[in-house]
């Protein structure tokens, strides 16, 4: 069994719950997810089954887009509404024009600090186990790119966004920066991701509903392992070529543009030349059988061997 499963998280349950029960319904040991969901947060979250979690390395998340809504005059330690209040405002009424201004500043790339309560790790340890501790550490900063920043709903002591985002964008330190550049503190009190890459809401099935399905309706839902894998090239093999690649050997993709020196050293009279690639930069492509998948290959000139094989 392998694919992927596009599932909408509900909220109060966290990311490693939805995998046990898609675990459970599917009767599927390896299972795994893309991109983690706080246990307050809801949407998105595609579920990787079977063989498709050897491929968790190279699945591109894609843009995210999030829908979040904010509450001024706090900032927690979690800086969402689970957590404990830290600093106070008295500054609780925005404008319009206030949050259009205020959220424009942060469209574009920029260095996001790390928050406290998140599974960053330094030094080895998780920055939220430091939290809990009291310890002392600091907060590394990354590179992230907010898209698009739009007001969908101005509130009487907050707002509702909707976020485009890259991937590793904390949507709660971006709330809290947010708070502060309008002179204020604010809180996140929900949160849903509605698209991670190709993969929207509008088309997640809801993990109470697969909670409930049998086996055999829950495997109907699985998508293409391939369906997360649109940044590399496609590439498709003979039959033969496709049965020597899943041997470890290395197959010539056009045999036709090569000289007869280098076919002559291609016969198998090497082999270097049957279980080695060439030096030279190697590319990551999408390897078929005709329509069926098999797995993830490295291609160097003209030549390509299996890096990870899904295919029986």
């Amino acid at each position: 069994m392998i694919g992927i499963l596009n599932v909408y998280k509900e909220a109060d349950m966290t990311s490693f719950d939805v995998v046990a029960i898609v675990r459970r319904v599917l009767q599927v040991r390896r299972v795994g997810h893309i991109g983690t969901l706080d246990p307050m947060a809801t949407g998105v979250l595609p579920v990787l089954v079977g063989k498709a979690t050897r491929l968790n390395e190279y699945f591109d998340e894609g843009e995210k887009e999030y829908v979040f809504t904010m509450r001024f005059g706090e900032e927690t330690d979690t800086l969402d509404s689970t957590g404990t209040v830290l600093r106070q405002s008295e500054k609780t009424i925005i404008s319009e024009e206030e949050l259009l201004s205020g959220a424009a500043r942060f469209v574009g790339s920029f260095q996001q600090q790390t928050p406290l309560y998140s599974a960053v790790k330094v030094n080895g340890k998780k920055l939220y186990e430091y939290a809990r501790k009291g310890l002392p550490v600091t907060r590394p900063m990354r590179s992230v790119t907010v898209s698009s920043l739009t007001l969908e709903k101005k509130l009487k002591d907050g707002a509702v966004f909707r976020c485009r985002c890259s991937k590793g964008t904390y949507i709660r330190q971006l709330i809290a920066d947010l708070g502060r550049a309008l002179g204020t503190y604010a809180t996140m009190t929900a949160l849903e991701r509605t698209k991670v890459g190709s993969f929207t809401a509008k088309d997640a099935i809801r993990i109470s509903s697969i909670k409930a399905m049998t086996c055999a309706e829950a495997e109907a839902c699985l998508l293409p392992a391939d369906l997360a894998l649109p940044q590399f090239a496609k590439v498709v093999l003979t039959p033969q070529q496709s049965w020597r690649v899943s041997q470890g050997q290395v197959v010539l993709l056009r045999e036709g543009d090569l000289s007869t020196e280098e076919k002559e050293n291609f016969s198998g009279s090497s082999t270097n030349a049957l279980f080695k690639l060439p030096d030279g930069e190697k590319e990551l492509v999408r390897v078929y059988e005709g329509s069926r998948f098999l797995g993830i290959g490295h291609r160097c000139q003209e030549r390509l061997k299996m890096k990870k094989m899904l295919a029986e």
